[in-house]
């Protein structure tokens, strides 16, 4: 790998699943694929509180899979577990159109948080509900569960919800997800193709990014290669099954069983191909300066 493309990787990285992932768009992020129609206003609102939130909350990316105690432990301790309040969001999975919760309910129920609630929405309507602003606003943990990335999109991006999600990470609160709820966080989403990505509005949370999960286990390394290849200026990340990634105020690392690969776009070169597309690997332990994630669009 070209030098220029190795250093501009090394400061590159942001960033447990229930579910699997798959979804139903088929075009480009620019060509507004998704049905979805933001409200400009909660976007303009969102673009805001980016700038205050990467200071002070954090973030929590898995790869799907079963997810380690350890990853859990941490999660509630930064969510002020014995105190807060933790917002569960099944809403990726179909099942939770059912209306029993209790497998997201059961799955934190070793954890003794303070109050634990569901936030679920049949449809993009629902996303403006006021009582559900209010659950956010008292919230200091959200966990978007697995399912479909699309259906996230669908109902969340652009809306009161995902303006409170933004909200939460800038007052210092924590925001987790895995398989699709890792997918959903950034603005140019991996929404389904098995080699093709194909791709549609994410939440924003890390707009300079496309993140890919099950990484290894599904063989997604070319899927993500071409969706560099086809937004060059965004850094890929791949992230394996049972493995996740604390961004946090200063400092940001992996933790799991697996590994976190970040793909980068050589811009020496002006034809497009795997060849010119970088990548680094890292394991359990590995840790990265936050400042360092700034590296961005133009």
């Amino acid at each position: 790998m070209p030098r220029t493309a190795f250093l501009r990787t090394c400061s590159l990285m942001f960033l447990s699943s229930i579910f699997d992932d798959k979804a139903t768009a088929q075009l480009p992020i620019d060509a507004s694929v998704s049905k979805v129609v933001p409200d400009s206003k909660l976007h303009e609102d969102v673009s805001t509180l980016r700038q205050r939130e990467r200071f002070l909350g954090t973030l929590l990316l898995c790869g799907g899979g079963t997810i380690p105690l350890a990853i859990r432990e941490e999660f509630y301790v930064q969510g002020k577990g014995a105190e807060g309040t933790l917002v569960l969001i099944p809403t990726a999975s179909a099942r939770s159109d059912g209306g029993d919760f209790s497998t997201w309910i059961d799955y934190w129920s070793g954890f003794r948080w303070k109050n634990v609630e569901v936030l679920h929405v049949a449809d993009r309507d629902g996303a403006f509900d006021k009582s559900l602003v209010e659950m956010m606003r008292k919230a200091t943990a959200v966990w978007l569960s697995g399912g479909d990335q699309q259906r996230l999109s669908d109902r969340f991006v652009g809306t009161p919800i995902e303006r409170e999600l933004h909200e939460l990470l800038a007052r210092g609160g924590i925001v987790g997800g895995t398989s699709a709820g890792a997918a959903i966080a950034s603005s140019t989403m991996i929404a389904s193709g098995m080699i093709e990505p194909q791709f549609a509005d994410g939440l924003q949370f890390l707009p300079r990014t496309i993140i890919d999960q099950h990484f290894t286990q599904k063989n997604r390394h070319s899927r993500l290669i071409k969706a560099i290849e086809t937004y060059p200026n965004r850094i890929g990340i791949g992230i394996d099954e049972s493995t996740g990634v604390f961004v946090g105020q200063h400092e940001s690392r992996v933790v799991g069983d697996g590994s976190v690969y970040l793909f980068t776009a050589d811009s020496s070169h002006s034809q497009r191909s795997e060849k010119n597309v970088g990548h680094r690997r890292l394991q359990a332990g590995e840790k990265l300066d936050t400042k360092e994630l700034e590296f961005s669009l133009p």
